[in-house]
């Protein structure tokens, strides 16, 4: 698997294991506003990875301007990295 895949899975294995562990907290009766917010949207918030995977292969093909590849593992990283830090404050 490319750089581009391992990012995307990467991705939504965070959204995926942070929509899991909100939506406990929820049935526990615990969360706060933004444990709500992310759990009400979680569905829409899958698309995340979609949309940069589909960003990272276009650049991954024309590889000028903006959208160059580095660009894009770059954002995916840094992408990956606010998906969990966002879960990670709305669990704690």
């Amino acid at each position: 698997m490319g750089r581009i895949s391992i990012i995307a899975i990467t991705q939504f294995v965070f959204l995926s294991l942070g929509l899991m562990a909100l939506t406990v907290l929820v049935n526990a009766g615990a969360g706060n506003s933004l444990t709500l917010f992310l759990k009400q949207n979680g569905l829409w918030l899958l698309l995340v990875p979609m949309v940069w995977a589909l960003y990272a292969n276009i650049a991954a093909r024309v590889n000028k301007g903006l959208l160059l590849l580095s660009l894009a593992v770059g954002a995916g990283c840094i992408l990956s990295v606010a998906i969990f830090l966002v879960f990670a404050i709305a669990i704690l």
